[in-house]
């Protein structure tokens, strides 16, 4: 850790202190991971409030969101609450800003994580900051946490700092095989894509003799992390839902002035 790291974290330990509440609180319990995918369309995302879920990013946004036990949520990605954001070399209005806020506030039995970088922008009972500052690798949400390069990462060592023994990964469609592009509040179908560097291997090293992960998949879909599939699960077949009909269309419309095909 350099010295504007260490500064960084000195004056961070009290905001990160208050993660520690959460340290082992699920111990030997298992948990849904859910993530953006496609392939929730093809699901009841109210089938899945037996168990705790973590989610991410904008699975908020679903039409069934608040029907789900989600317990926990990350927003990894730094400068999300802005008002002006860079996304893919451009400078955005940042419309994340104000529906992330917007969806936090509707939420206060979730506990958000959120980038440490965003806490000038955002603060709320409810929101909590994480931050690596560059240290060896580390699970440690009151502390150092090293598992902010994907929604993904942070989510499964968020799972194990939490004490979840077991993982359940749904919507997370770059693990399949072939891995699937997508998102469930876009208007195309997902599809196969061949690039998406080291990430199945990135998340067997990491987490592999840590906690036992598993991956839902449907219909004829595989993955070379242990599958569950869908159908099998909840004993009933999947669905299939257009975008519009599982997301608000305001929403829909703001995304969509991003980089997002929504419309």
């Amino acid at each position: 850790m350099n010295f504007l790291n260490s500064c960084l974290f000195y004056l961070s330990k009290k905001t990160l202190s208050r993660n520690f509440k959460f340290r082992h609180a699920e111990i030997n319990n298992k948990c849904f991971i859910i993530g953006n995918g496609d392939s929730l369309k093809y699901y009841d995302l109210k089938n899945f409030s037996a168990l705790p879920s973590i989610g991410c990013n904008s699975l908020f946004f679903h039409k069934d969101f608040e029907s789900i036990n989600c317990k926990y949520y990350f927003i990894p990605a730094p400068y999300m609450f802005y008002p002006l954001r860079k996304f893919y070399n451009k400078i955005y209005w940042n419309y994340f800003s104000y529906l992330y806020k917007e969806k936090i506030l509707k939420n206060p039995s979730t506990n958000f994580f959120i980038n440490l970088a965003d806490r000038p922008f955002f603060k709320n009972n409810n929101t909590y900051y994480c931050h690596h500052f560059q240290s060896k690798r580390s699970f440690n949400l009151d502390g150092s946490f090293s598992y902010l390069n994907s929604s993904l990462h942070s989510m499964i060592a968020g799972a194990i700092y939490f004490g979840f023994d077991e993982v359940i990964l749904v919507g997370c469609d770059y693990l399949f095989t072939p891995p699937q592009s997508g998102h469930f509040f876009e208007k195309a179908n997902g599809a196969p894509i061949s690039n998406i560097g080291n990430l199945l291997t990135s998340i067997q090293e990491e987490f592999g003799n840590k906690i036992k992960i598993k991956c839902m998949v449907h219909k004829e879909l595989k993955s070379k992390i242990d599958c569950v599939s869908y159908e099998s699960f909840f004993n009933e077949q999947t669905i299939d839902q257009k975008n519009y009909e599982i997301v608000n269309d305001e929403i829909l419309v703001k995304l969509d002035k991003l980089f997002y095909k929504t419309m």
